[in-house]
């Protein structure tokens, strides 16, 4: 987490201004968890290959414990993500606050297994939780949400354990 930080602390800009290219050409999961009649939730997977600053990011995240996923998610005014779950307890999820308006961190709200987290995300800031919790999330403050959305292997589970059952 602190290395996330560090990135953010000495690349943010070039950071948000990547995730804004990513993003200016992306469309909603077709997942079904947005509630009706609210905002956006925009998603796109990041190559953490790629010579940007967030790919150097994932790669640095993955070098010290593993990457298992990487993307770039946006929730504008007035999202809902209901209720769901991760589809395995093999992963973390962390994210990074790329772009979060500070008027905005105690109108966002992030409920992780029926605990509602205090002010989750910042600019600049990691949040880090076990999304096969059921999580839910709300965007009640007035400008758009963006991270870092980045999946490692559960600590506890090994770096090398399968994320799927169908990896057994």
């Amino acid at each position: 987490m602190d290395d996330l930080e560090a990135a953010y602390a000495a690349r943010g800009d070039a950071m948000r201004a990547e995730a804004a290219a990513l993003l200016a050409d992306a469309r909603e999961p077709r997942e079904g968890l947005q509630a009706p009649g609210g905002g956006s939730w925009l998603y796109v997977v990041l190559d953490a290959a790629a010579d940007t600053a967030l790919g150097a990011a994932a790669r640095r995240l993955e070098a010290t414990c593993g990457l298992q996923n990487a993307g770039v998610s946006s929730l504008d005014p007035g999202a809902h993500l209901r209720p769901h779950t991760g589809p395995t307890n093999r992963r973390w999820s962390l994210h990074l606050g790329l772009d979060v308006a500070e008027a905005d961190e105690a109108r966002l709200e992030l409920l992780v297994g029926g605990e509602r987290r205090e002010r989750p995300w910042r600019q600049g800031s990691v949040v880090l939780f076990d999304d096969s919790f059921e999580h839910e999330v709300r965007h009640g403050g007035d400008a758009r949400r963006v991270v870092l959305d980045l999946s490692v292997p559960h600590p506890d589970l090994g770096r090398d354990a399968p994320m799927y059952r169908d990896e057994f």
